[in-house]
C-alpha cells in the first residue's frame, strides 16, 4: 500500500491541473484590443566579455600628417681642421691701368749706388811692394764709367786716400791701370808709413756711374831678391853642399828632388835654416841613383822657390 501513494499523488495533481485549464478556456471571452506597448525594460547587465578575436588584416595606410613646426636653430659646430691648400688658380686678367698720380716732392739726394758684380783686384797677388810698381784690374762696371783707384785707409771719408790713378771701363765694364813705380805718386809717398803699418789696406775702385768695388792688400817696404840654389858636384853616396840664397832671415828651407819617374813626385833629401842673409846652407849625402833631376829649395815662411838642375854620378 505504501508502496503505489505516490502515483496517485501524481494523477491528482495532472488531472487538477488538467481541470483547472477547462475552466479557463470555459471562461475565456472574446479577444479584447492590443494593449498600449509596455515600458521598455531596463537595460539588462553587460554580459561577461568574449574571448579575444584573432587579428585582423593590416589597414591602408593612413594620409600623411600635417608637418610639424620647425625647430629653434641648433648651436654652431667646432670648426673642422684645415683642410688642404687647393691647388693655385689661373691668374686673373690684367686690370686697367689707373691714371697717373701728381708727381710727389723731391726727395734728398741718396748715397751713391753700387754695382753688385763689380770687383778689383791687384795682378799677380795681393801683396804690394813699395819700391816696384802694380798693376790694378777691375770688371763689372758700367760701359765708358770712369774708375778712381785709390788705396784707402779710412773706408771712404776722404782722409788718408792715397790715390793712383783713373782707369775707363772698356765695353765689357773691365780696366787695367798699370803704374811702374808707386815711389811716383805723392799720395803714396805721404801715406807710406801707414801702408806698411796697417795689416790690410783697403784698394778701392769707385766708378763715376756709382759702381764701387773693394779688395784687401798688404804693403811691405822692397821686394825680395829672388831666390836659388846651388849644388856642387855630386856623386852617390858622398856628401855635397846644398845652398839656398833670397831667403827671409830664419825660416827653414827644405831641399826636395823630383823623381826621375817623371810622374811629378819628389822626395825630402834635407833642410837648413836661413841665416841674417837669407842663406840656407845643409852638407847632404845623396843617395839617389846617377842620373839627372831637378832640386827644388823651398821657403817655409816666405815660400819662395828656387830649384835646378843635379846631376849625380855614380859611387866612388
Amino acid at each position: 500500500m505504501v508502496k503505489h501513494l505516490p502515483n496517485r499523488l501524481g494523477a491528482l495533481a495532472v488531472f487538477s491541473i488538467m481541470s483547472a485549464m477547462l475552466f479557463l478556456i470555459a471562461c475565456t471571452g472574446p479577444a479584447g484590443s492590443a494593449g498600449a506597448a509596455g515600458l521598455p525594460g531596463n537595460p539588462g547587465l553587460p554580459g561577461n566579455p568574449g574571448p579575444e578575436g584573432p587579428q585582423g588584416p593590416a589597414g591602408e595606410p593612413g594620409l600623411p600628417g600635417n608637418p610639424g613646426n620647425p625647430g629653434a636653430p641648433g648651436e654652431p659646430g667646432a670648426a673642422g681642421p684645415e683642410g688642404p691648400q687647393g691647388p693655385r688658380g689661373a691668374t686673373g686678367a690684367t686690370g686697367a691701368t689707373g691714371a697717373t698720380g701728381a708727381t710727389g716732392a723731391t726727395g734728398p739726394a741718396g748715397s751713391a749706388g753700387v754695382s753688385p758684380e763689380a770687383s778689383v783686384a791687384v795682378k799677380g797677388g795681393n801683396v804690394i811692394y813699395l819700391d816696384g810698381g802694380a798693376t790694378v784690374i777691375g770688371s763689372g762696371f758700367k760701359t765708358g764709367e770712369s774708375v778712381e783707384i785709390m788705396f784707402d785707409l779710412q773706408q771712404g771719408s776722404g782722409a788718408n786716400e792715397a790715390v793712383i790713378g783713373f782707369a775707363t771701363a772698356d765695353a765689357a765694364g773691365a780696366f787695367s791701370l798699370t803704374v811702374s813705380n808707386l815711389q811716383d805718386r805723392a799720395s803714396i809717398v805721404r801715406t807710406s808709413a801707414k801702408l806698411l803699418a796697417t795689416t790690410a789696406v783697403v784698394l778701392r775702385a769707385k766708378g763715376s756711374h756709382g759702381s764701387n768695388a773693394t779688395s784687401a792688400v798688404s804693403f811691405e817696404a822692397s821686394a825680395p831678391a829672388s831666390a836659388a840654389v846651388h849644388v856642387g858636384t855630386v856623386s852617390k853616396g858622398s856628401a855635397a853642399d846644398f845652398i839656398g840664397t833670397g831667403f827671409v832671415p830664419g825660416e827653414l828651407v827644405s831641399f826636395t828632388v823630383l823623381n826621375a819617374t817623371g810622374d811629378g813626385t819628389s822626395s825630402s833629401i834635407g833642410s837648413a835654416v836661413a841665416d841674417d842673409g837669407g842663406v840656407a846652407s845643409a852638407s847632404i849625402t845623396t843617395t839617389i841613383d846617377s842620373g839627372t833631376y831637378s832640386v827644388i829649395a823651398t821657403g817655409a815662411t816666405s815660400n819662395r822657390v828656387a830649384s835646378t838642375a843635379l846631376i849625380v854620378s855614380a859611387e866612388k
